[in-house]
Formats: C-alpha cells, sequence, structure tokens
C-alpha cells in the first residue's frame, strides 16, 4: 500500500484536468486499447489523436465516462497502488455480475458512472477497513 493519506481534492480535481490530461493519466496506467475501449472505440486511432496538439477530444459522454474511470483509479491508485488500481478498472466484479468495472463504462456508459466510482470508494474503504485491522492486530 502507498500509505499515502487521501486527497479528496485530488479525486474531484478530474473534472478541472484538460482531457488531454485525462486521457493521458488513463493511458499510463490502463494503455491505449483499454482507453479506447472505456471511449466505445474499437481502434487506438482516437486516443492517439487525443493525446495530440491538434485539439481533438472525446465526445461529450464519453469524456465524462474517461473522467469517471480516471476518478475511480485514482481513489485506489492513492490508497493502494497503481497497479491495483489498473487490475481493479480491468478484473471482475461481483457486484456487476462478474463483468469489469472497464466494461460497465462501456456499456452503460453515463448511467454506469456513478455506480463505477461508487464501488471504487467503497473498494477504498474495505481496504482500509482491512488494514487497520491487521495494524491492531499487529499491536495486540
Amino acid at each position: 500500500m502507498n500509505r499515502r493519506l487521501f486527497d479528496a481534492a485530488r479525486i474531484e480535481d478530474v473534472h478541472r484536468l484538460a482531457v488531454r490530461e485525462v486521457v493521458k493519466e488513463l493511458v499510463d496506467l490502463l494503455g491505449r486499447k483499454t482507453v479506447a475501449y472505456l471511449a466505445g472505440l474499437n481502434s487506438v486511432r482516437e486516443v492517439t489523436s487525443w493525446l495530440g496538439d491538434e485539439g481533438s477530444r472525446p465526445k461529450e459522454d464519453r469524456e465524462a465516462v474517461l473522467r469517471s474511470a480516471l476518478q475511480a483509479a485514482r481513489y485506489i491508485g492513492d490508497l493502494e497502488s497503481q497497479d491495483s488500481a489498473a487490475a481493479w478498472c480491468v478484473g471482475t466484479n461481483p457486484g456487476y455480475d462478474f463483468e469489469s468495472p472497464a466494461a460497465v463504462l462501456r456499456r452503460r456508459g453515463m448511467e454506469g458512472r456513478s455506480d463505477v466510482v461508487r464501488a471504487a470508494r467503497s473498494f477504498v474503504a474495505d481496504a482500509l477497513a482491512a488494514h487497520k485491522a491487521e495494524a491492531a492486530f499487529a499491536t495486540a
């Protein structure tokens, strides 16, 4: 675990970032193929153009989905690790009938955003409770 203090402002900051920064952080974390998948694309070509200087950007609804994906990833990555965040985003989740959060975002789009961010917060709360229990047990 990173053992970094949780910073709610960093989570909310996702809404103030330029879309290029959102895409870059997601690409660094998840890779271009997964970002394309989240955006409902079948190719990484558009993702690559979003990273360029020509001002290309995703459609408004897909941009919102990408911002929610980054919020979820930051919740987990900031308290656990970037690897944990990436694994959580693409791994199966029993809360979604064993679909990944990435699949939920792709399939449900705007409707799935709050569910995925809420699931990330729940994951972090459970992880914090487990770490506190481990620390209490270790000092007993």
